[in-house]
């Protein structure tokens, strides 16, 4: 991309020399965002490097300036309106001005330096208060009301699905949009400042068609080298350079250009028809030369028809090469090799993590649930640039995490009630609910099997006829409570309580409640806790209706429920 001030020279000079604008041409988006690290000017700093990134990008936009202190005060809630004008401002698109200030709500009057964010917003349709009529302006805001105020100043499409939170719609519009906070906050949550900058900047770089160069800078790496220009021409070239500026390699073109690959790798599950995130990844150090990395060769646990094909990338995202089922070499097929056209460097003194991605065959093309997939081996072929000696590096051992294949994937699991309340007594009393989404490969639907709810509550509260329902629906489980470990079961659910209708489904936990005599403490929460993994027993299992899962790959705890006293 060009930056705004040398557009606006080249443009000058078209005006001036009719030769000139013979010569150049302009591509249609020539505003590239700044990710000059600016966060030192903060009485408060230094911040952790995404943080950084974030600041540092909403500074330079103007977005934001910090407290009159001179902090920004990153682990510190802020308030409604604070994070309203913070959004406004975000899209340069919306304008606002003095004209907005309005007594729009009773606790937002005209001469209030928020009115004319909040009013313009409420006139906008953004916001329109809460039930009591006021818009509390003063309130901490929370994950989920920051996603709507987000989703909506940027645009974004959304479609709500029967009995689902309200605010689910703008979470599945930020996650497919990669604009999500790609850490584990409950929508209920109250934002710090910091992720609210992690957050707006997203949106930023998202609808600028930077989101892989602002998620780059979060990891503390340079933005790619995305333009080029010719004698004729200039255009947005598909290429990267690495880290340290030593060479330009390119993607093929079965890379996204939004493509971010998580390192270091971690259990997942691998889609049917899409490509994974790393599968394998290690650390390749260049010690005594810089060197060029000409050959790859990735050898399996074991042979896996499912897979279409592989490549090798690196952690800042660039795409080394594709490397092939190598079946002459190992007749067991469970080696992929070959030579990699990207010419990738690694610095003297410097060590770069590397990785292994793997598209699945589609459903309809051999793509099936359920198989496991672990990395044996990965080795590199390099080359050192000054001595032109040819070295195999690579790790044998791992450990390299396993995964399987599957037509879907469980999203989010999270509470669907109040975080704290007054405990119910009587029979039939909801005490949890929680929202569980997930996306899934076209005509699969998602089916919820088993949920196994912890219980942490005080002696003198007791609970009997544990059921399971789910909203917009009188149909109950039965469900069974071990005492020995504090748990619920709900298993084998029918399709009507289990299937993930519109990829959500929000279940409600019931029971029959009452205190002991001269109860002194009547305090009770229900948590999902357990992940699970490929080896171990999770909380929320699943099925894509042909593979059946018992892990989920998400955080823990999965979801804290409400905290009854």
């Amino acid at each position: 991309m060009l930056d705004c001030k040398y557009a606006l020279i080249i443009l000058q000079a078209m005006r001036k020399s009719p030769f000139l604008s013979l010569l150049i041409i302009i591509p249609a988006s020539v505003a590239a965002l700044d990710y000059t690290d600016v966060s030192g000017r903060y009485a408060d700093a230094p911040f952790n490097v995404p943080e950084s990134a974030a600041i540092s990008l909403l500074t330079n936009r103007g977005v934001v300036s910090g407290n009159p202190d001179g902090t920004f005060a990153a682990n510190s809630t802020l308030n409604r309106a604070e994070f309203l004008k913070i959004a406004l401002l975000s899209n340069p698109e919306v304008t606002v001005g003095p004209s907005n200030s309005e007594d729009c709500f009773p606790d937002v009057r005209k001469n209030d330096w928020f009115s004319r964010f909040v009013c313009h917003s409420k006139a906008a349709g953004i916001v329109k208060g809460y039930p009591d009529g006021f818009f509390h302006p003063d309130r901490s805001v929370n994950y989920a009301e920051a996603l709507k105020i987000l989703t909506v100043v940027f645009g974004y499409e959304t479609a709500p699905a029967p009995d689902e939170p309200w605010y689910m719609p703008y979470a599945r519009a930020a996650q497919k949009r990669g604009t999500a906070l790609p850490i584990g906050l409950a929508f209920d949550g109250l934002l710090t400042r910091g992720q609210m900058a992690r957050l707006a900047s997203a949106f930023i770089a998202e609808i600028n068609s930077d989101l892989q160069n602002y998620r780059r800078a979060e990891r503390g790496l340079p933005p790619a080298d995305q333009s080029s220009a010719g004698s004729s021409s200039s255009s947005v070239s598909d290429a990267h350079v690495s880290s340290y500026g030593a060479s330009s390699v390119p993607r093929t073109s079965s890379a996204s250009p939004s493509a971010l690959y998580d390192f270091p790798a971690r259990s997942r599950f691998l889609l049917a028809g899409e490509r994974s995130q790393p599968i394998a990844s290690a650390m390749f150090f260049a010690n005594l030369e810089p060197m060029i990395v000409r050959r790859a060769e990735v050898k399996l646990e074991n042979k896996i028809d499912g897979i279409d094909s592989m490549y090798v990338v690196a952690a800042d995202g660039t795409e080394l090469g594709q490397i092939v089922l190598d079946k002459a070499f190992d007749s067991s097929e469970k080696t992929w090799r070959g030579a990699l056209t990207g010419n990738y460097r690694i610095e003297k003194g410097e060590q770069k993590a590397i990785g292994v991605v793997v598209r699945i065959k589609a459903r309809n093309q051999g793509g099936v649930s359920e198989t496991m997939i672990e990395v044996d081996s990965l080795k590199l072929t390099v080359e050192g640039e000054w001595s032109a000696d040819t070295i195999v590096s690579g790790t044998d051992g791992g450990p390299y995490p396993k995964h399987q294949t599957a037509m879907g994937r469980i999203t989010s699991v999270v509470n669907a009630q109040e975080s704290d309340g007054i405990l119910p007594l009587g029979p039939g009393q909801q005490l949890a609910s929680f929202t569980i989404a997930g996306s899934a490969v076209e005509n699969v639907e998602l089916k919820i099997e088993h949920m196994f709810f912890q219980v942490n509550k005080a002696i003198f509260v007791n609970v009997n006829n544990w059921q399971l329902g789910i909203a917009g629906s009188n149909e109950r489980a039965d469900c069974s409570f071990n005492p020995d470990d504090s748990a619920v079961s709900c298993s084998n659910l029918s399709d009507s309580i289990g299937i993930l209708s519109g990829m959500s489904r929000t279940f409600r936990l019931f029971g029959d409640v009452s205190l002991a005599p001269d109860a002194t403490a009547k305090n009770m929460q229900i948590s999902l806790n357990r992940a699970g993994s490929t080896e171990t027993l999770g909380a929320v299992r699943w099925t894509d209706q042909s593979g059946h899962f018992n892990w989920v790959e998400l955080e823990e705890p999965l979801a804290r429920g409400t905290r009854w006293k």
